[in-house]
């Protein structure tokens, strides 16, 4: 089986980048593509080759607090994920249904979402359904659009 990995981002700072560079020459990883961070307006674009995504923050307080938006592109997209488990998102979006949330440091558990997906094409293939039905269903901006624009104006008036 061949795996093709996509980044799109770069390191935040020079001692990251330097070390992805040593870990990159290091391993000498094949079928690995790496973009820059894509604007908004090309953000699906350029992940589109991509079967599955993956979101792996650190835990940490903010993070845990902060619900990570690229989930319901993901979704939309038909994407199934493998995302961090963090409280915002267990609170407010049922991954289950198109994804998997893991432990970043926990390789084993990430690992096994991936094999999981492989040996089970059918479980992939529901997801990926799953993941453009929920986005559908539940987190199309056209159904959320006023109950997000009535909580702005609450909060303003408070």
């Amino acid at each position: 089986m061949e795996i093709a990995i996509l980044i799109i981002g770069s390191s935040r700072k020079e001692k990251d980048e330097k070390y992805f560079s040593y870990l990159l020459s290091k391993y000498k990883w094949e079928n690995i593509t790496i973009k820059k961070p894509a604007s908004f307006e090309t953000f699906t674009e350029a992940y589109a080759e991509a079967d599955l995504c993956f979101d792996l923050r650190e835990m940490s307080y903010e993070n845990h607090h902060c619900l990570p938006i690229k989930i319901f592109y993901y979704a939309a997209s038909g994407k199934p994920v493998i995302y961090t488990d963090l409280k915002a998102t267990r609170q407010h979006v049922d991954v289950s249904e198109f994804g998997v949330l893991v432990d970043p440091e926990d390789d084993d558990a990430i690992s096994d979402a991936i094999i999981n997906y492989i040996d089970h094409p059918e479980v992939y293939n529901r997801h990926a359904l799953n993941a453009r039905q929920e986005y559908e269903e539940k987190y199309n901006w056209n159904l959320i659009k006023k109950r997000f624009t009535d909580f702005v104006k609450q909060s303003l008036h408070n």
